[in-house]
């Protein structure tokens, strides 16, 4: 599965696109910390912020995904009260 795959399957609406969600923003907000509070040399500087950037988009993605499962599952249970 290639990037851009894997990329697209996190907007797809699924249960399991919380997982993904929680680390990816643990991790990006890890590597801000680090920035913060290691204040690192510049060629580390820059690689934990592309790192954090990058983890949060994945995160992000992933956020849409598990909301747009959340949301479908709702409107379903909602439209099927309805019919009751």
């Amino acid at each position: 599965m290639t990037p851009a795959q894997r990329l697209v399957m996190l907007i797809t609406p699924g249960r399991s696109r919380w997982q993904p969600m929680l680390g990816c923003l643990a991790m990006a907000g890890a590597c801000i910390q680090a920035v913060i509070f290691l204040k690192p040399a510049e060629p580390l500087l820059s690689i934990l912020v592309i790192g954090a950037l990058m983890t949060w988009l994945i995160g992000a993605l992933a956020a849409i995904g598990y909301v747009r499962w959340f949301f479908g599952k709702e409107f379903a249970r909602a439209k099927q009260e309805s019919r009751d």
